[in-house]
C-alpha cells in the first residue's frame, strides 16, 4: 500500500505516518526503486499498533515502548500496561 492508501485507511495524515517512521515508532518502510514508501501486512500491523498506544499513553511512552522493544504484542501489552 502507498503512504496515501494507509493514511486514508488508518485517518492520519501522510506526514503522521512519516513522522512515525522517522522517530522509530514503525520500523523503516521499503521503498520501490522509485522511492515511493511500500507497506507491507507487518508495517500495517505496526500502524495500527502505534494509534492504538497513542490513544492510551503520551506520546513518548509510545516512542520508547516501539522503539526500544521490537517486541512480540504480547510483551508490548504488558509493556504498555506497566506504564499506566
Amino acid at each position: 500500500m502507498t503512504i496515501k492508501e494507509v493514511s486514508e485507511k488508518y485517518g492520519i495524515t501522510q506526514d503522521t505516518l512519516r513522522y512515525y517512521e522517522r522517530v522509530g515508532m514503525i520500523p523503516p518502510v521499503t521503498r520501490t526503486s522509485s522511492g515511493i514508501r511500500n507497506y507491507n501486512k507487518n508495517d500495517l500491523a505496526w500502524v495500527q499498533q502505534s494509534i492504538n498506544m497513542r490513544n492510551f499513553l503520551d506520546r513518548f511512552d509510545v516512542q520508547e515502548v516501539l522503539k526500544n522493544n521490537r517486541l512480540t504484542s504480547t510483551q508490548i501489552i504488558e509493556d504498555v500496561f506497566s506504564l499506566l
